[in-house]
Formats: structure tokens, sequence, C-alpha cells
């Protein structure tokens, strides 16, 4: 949503902010109906949705999800997590980016063992996390006059708020957080079999013998992308092969991909190779032709 790093680029008419401040920010505005598909951001944000009840709708496990959103109602979304979600309402929004260094600080403060991080979660109502929010809202259009000790105490309660009631325990270390060769090799030969399908990410997990949140972690780790954005590339270089290949139609390549429609494999395809499924095998005509 705004907090993502979308505020270049989402027309904001009367968005305001402030200026970073022991690791918070906080924003102010409306933002137009969009879409945005696996953006990742380097701060953690939460929204707080101050207009009137709409739906949103938010990729989990690799599918979209709705939720019903009312006013007072959170979005907490993860620092440095592809993120994906879409909303058809111009929404008002007050937003606070956070540091993860402010999260990581206040976790050790609090004498919290291991690293903690807060994952992606949409429709919650925390009335503490709403008043500090509004509270580093007013402080910022002040211009602070209470001084750093306020604004920095409001932020490090915001951050101990949010681990106390929605914070997850990291992996110990980084050799933890990484699949095993063999669990590797199980779960990329599933995908390959099963990548007309719609792949699971407890499917997976189960694959590997982890829970679904460690699973991701530790996917990540091992491969550099998450487990969706490497499903994405596997089905676009298998609809690849197809359209250079045979005689089928782009609609039966897409759905032997795992793709829902035509027009889904059309978006990632452009993504991701800049060029339409079309447009790919006239390019792949035009090329054999060219070879004595």
């Amino acid at each position: 949503m705004a907090s993502l790093a979308l505020d270049s680029q989402l027309h904001s008419p009367s968005q305001s902010g402030a200026a970073l401040w022991h690791g918070a920010r906080v924003l102010r505005g409306y933002y137009p109906q969009f879409e945005v598909e696996d953006r990742v951001a380097p701060h953690f944000a939460i929204d707080i949705h101050l207009s009137k009840p709409y739906s949103l709708e938010w990729k989990r496990r690799g599918t979209y999800e709705r939720t019903w959103m009312v006013q007072s109602n959170l979005c907490l979304s993860p620092a440095n997590e592809p993120i994906s979600m879409r909303w058809r309402d111009t929404l008002e929004l007050l937003s606070v980016h956070l540091e993860p260094s402010l999260i990581s600080k206040t976790a050790e403060a609090m004498g919290l063992r291991g690293q903690f991080e807060i994952p992606e979660r949409h429709g919650d109502t925390d009335t503490q996390v709403e008043h500090i929010c509004r509270a580093l809202w007013v402080e910022s259009e002040a211009g602070y006059p209470t001084g750093r000790i306020f604004s920095d105490s409001l932020s490090t309660a915001l951050a101990s708020r949010l681990l106390k009631n929605y914070g997850v325990q990291r992996p110990k270390s980084e050799s933890e957080a990484h699949l095993s060769p063999r669990s590797w090799k199980a779960v990329r030969n599933f995908i390959e079999e099963h990548l007309d399908q719609n792949i699971g990410l407890e499917e997976l997990a189960q694959v590997a013998g982890l829970s679904s949140y460690y699973f991701a972690r530790c996917f990540k780790a091992t491969v550099g992308l998450s487990p969706h954005q490497y499903i994405i590339e596997r089905r676009i270089e298998r609809a690849r092969h197809l359209l250079s290949n045979s005689s089928l139609s782009i609609a039966h390549i897409a759905l032997q991909c795992g793709f829902s429609d035509q027009s889904h494999l059309t978006r990632h395809m452009k993504r991701l190779m800049g060029v339409t499924p079309a447009a790919f095998i006239t390019s792949s005509k035009i090329g054999s032709k060219n070879i004595p």
C-alpha cells in the first residue's frame, strides 16, 4: 500500500509527512486505486485506515485473499519481503514506517532472545497502536514541539507493542535458515511435477518437513527468491519453451503452466521478459526462419 515505498508512484494530492525521527517516519494522505505486485520496501510499515469500508485483496501463499477493511483497521507490512495487494477505492491512510534497526534494538532492550520480525497481516484493530501512531502524527505536524525525547519514546513504545503482540522469532543462525540439499531437491522436483497446479506453501513445507513460516525463510535463504517468485519464474520458463516448440494456443499453454488464464501469463511474462506471449511467438518464428 502507500507504505510500500509507493509515495512517488501514487498521486496523493493531500499527502504530507515528517522526516525520519529515531527510526520512524509518519505519513498521511489519500491514495487512489492501485495494484502492487511483489513490491519490497526497506522499512516495516503500519497503515491505519481512515476511510470508508472497502475490500482489500492481498496475496498469501501465492493466491489472493480478500479482507474487509473498516476504519481503524491495521495493515502490517514487513521490511525486505515481497508484498502483493490491490484495492479499487480511494483510501485515506495514516502510515508509520519503522526502520528494521529500531525493531531489533527494541527487541534487545525487551530481553527477547534471537532475532524477531513482524509478519504481514491485515484487518486487526489495535487501539494502543492507533493511539501511538496518531500521537506521532500530531507531533510531526506540529514540528515536534516537545523535542526528540517524546517522539523517541513514542517510536520505541510502538515497536515494543508490535513485537509483544505480533512478533515472531527468526531462526537462530544463518545455517539453520537454509534447506538441506536433500530437502531442496525434493522441493524442486515437487514444484516441477506440479507446476500446472495451484501449489500451496503448506504443501511445499510438508515436502521439506518444516513449518510453513520456517520453510518460507529457509527457501528464500537457499534460492534467493520467495517460493512464489521462484514458481512464477519456473512457470514462465515452461511457457517460453511451449510457446517456442508447440502449436498449443496461448490460453492452453497458460493453463498447462499453472497460470489462472492467458492474461495472468501475459502480465508475468511482460514483467519478467519484457515481451508478451504473442510477441514472443512472432519473434521465435522470425528467428527460426533466419536459421540456414
